[in-house]
């Protein structure tokens, strides 16, 4: 499974991803976590970037979530200092998922999220009755 979803860098950016993402991944055991992963990752790009933010969803057991902006810059660390009050996205996403890099090509950067499939529950030792 592979989907290519593009939005402009607008405040309802990380809405029209959310839904996207939700089509892209609808019967998946991990669409809760990559709902709440790409749409942090596409609001922190909101934050500092212009232009189109792309989003690269590939699967289907092991999903990576891939968003490319042109922020032109290396995305903040996790220790880095945000606004009194403000989110801080990559910080709840790294919490989620293994975030695995970032890349720049041409004055994009590319930010990455692979989220596993969510344990098995344990079986009960029980009979069924």
């Amino acid at each position: 499974m592979e989907r290519i979803i593009t939005v402009e860098a607008s405040p309802s950016a990380p809405r029209m991803v959310r839904s996207a993402i939700r089509d892209a991944l609808a019967a998946h055991p991990s669409l809760d976590t990559a709902v709440l992963v790409s749409s942090e990752l596409v609001a922190s790009a909101v934050r500092v970037s212009h232009g189109e933010i792309t989003i690269h969803v590939i699967g289907p057991d092991h999903v990576r979530i891939e968003v490319t902006d042109q922020r032109g810059t290396n995305p903040r660390t996790h220790d880095s200092l945000t606004e009194p009050g403000a989110p801080d996205p990559l910080g709840l996403v790294s919490l989620l998922a293994s975030i695995g890099s970032h890349r720049q090509v041409n004055g994009d950067t590319t930010t990455w999220a692979d989220i596993g499939l969510p344990p098995i529950p344990a079986r009960s030792s029980q009979p069924h009755s």
